[in-house]
């Protein structure tokens, strides 16, 4: 939680009139410290469940961004009211987030508990109990001894590659949200107007992960098929933005919301990572390679929606709907050769 505190305090520095470079400082270090916040999360998550168990709670911490959103949204809403020589609305605002980072990070600190054994609110006996269940699972609830051997482990293994693809090309388009304000006061409506409607894009992302954990709770082996149905949104999504008329501002609205259903995909993922990786310090360089990704992803994002594409983007969007083809049909011609190879190993018991 030391990262949230210090983030807190980067907060209320960058509410202050800074210099340019002193602005840059404080964002460089709330970007150092938010890339700490979700690996740390997914690292607890796999110390007090079982690999069945991690997918679900990932999901349900996760939806608490949606619940940020709609606070957040309400917070600025009421911001842009301040009259004030002394500070600008986004400056209260700001600083406002700041104190509550800091005082939300000073409480985790003093309850949270590190790990199992240190979990204040679990008898003696619980916390017994809570440790054999995660280590028949092999989630190794204690040990965060660092090996080599599982390092080297997890950079030779496939599946962390194809999780960091995933990652990367599922947020090259997250710069449509970061900016989703724009876009919609691009619409033809007002700041306040925006940040209310700003509220919208958590009340659904809460109602999808939700559901979305609800389906992989209810069938089992069922993560990459939810997450997948979830994504088709952004396809549409592309689809609509790029071809509805532009006097059409209703449909273009609930065009960009659509793309607040794919996020459900990317979580289901998180939690795949943790429950499929075994070993502290393999599952924790997989998490990193694809929060990495996901940082690396937000870089080229905004470098294809340019202003000489505006207002449809069509060409980022063309280059978006060709990558995601193209990772389709890897994928199909992946499963394909290992139903061939299926079909020829149980070749034999067929013919008999």
């Amino acid at each position: 939680m030391s990262a949230s505190k210090v983030w807190g305090v980067a907060m209320v520095l960058q509410s202050m009139r800074l210099p340019y470079p002193g602005l840059l400082a404080c964002r460089f270090i709330l970007g150092v410290c938010e890339g700490s916040i979700t690996s740390g999360f997914l690292m607890v998550t796999s110390m007090f469940y079982t690999k069945n168990e991690q997918s679900s709670r990932v999901g349900y911490w996760f939806l608490m961004n949606g619940t940020a959103q709609i606070i957040s949204n309400l917070m600025g809403y009421g911001s842009l009211y301040f009259k004030s020589s002394l500070l600008a609305p986004w400056q209260w605002f700001t600083l406002i987030n700041g104190v509550l980072t800091f005082v939300t990070a000073f409480a985790f600190y003093l309850y949270f508990p590190d790990s199992i054994s240190t979990a204040h609110f679990l008898t003696e006996e619980e916390k017994r109990i809570a440790t054999e269940r995660v280590r028949e699972h092999e989630t190794n609830a204690e040990s965060k001894e660092w090996k080599l051997e599982q390092f080297k482990e997890a950079l030779h293994d496939p599946k962390t590659w194809l999780f960091a693809s995933f990652s990367l090309f599922n947020n090259i388009p997250t710069s449509i949200g970061i900016q989703r304000s724009l876009i919609v006061e691009s619409l033809g409506f007002t700041r306040l107007q925006t940040t209310l409607l700003g509220t919208l894009d958590g009340v659904i992302e809460i109602i999808t992960i939700y559901t979305g954990v609800k389906l992989v709770e209810s069938f089992g082996y069922s993560r990459a098929y939810v997450g997948s149905s979830y994504m088709i949104s952004d396809v549409l999504s592309a689809i609509l933005v790029t071809t509805l008329p532009w006097s059409n501002k209703v449909g273009l609205l609930i065009s960009v919301y659509l793309t607040d259903i794919g996020t459900t995909g990317y979580v289901l993922g998180l939690g795949w990572v943790t429950s499929s990786t075994a070993g502290h310090t393999k599952r924790s360089t997989t998490q990193a390679i694809m929060l990495s990704a996901y940082c690396i992803g937000n870089l080229i994002g905004p470098h294809m929606w340019q202003e000489k594409y505006k207002p449809r983007n069509r060409v980022p969007w063309f280059i978006l709907l060709l990558v995601i083809r193209r990772r389709l049909e890897n994928e199909n011609h992946r499963r394909d050769s290992l139903a061939e190879e299926e079909t020829e190993h149980f070749a034999v018991a067929e013919t008999v």
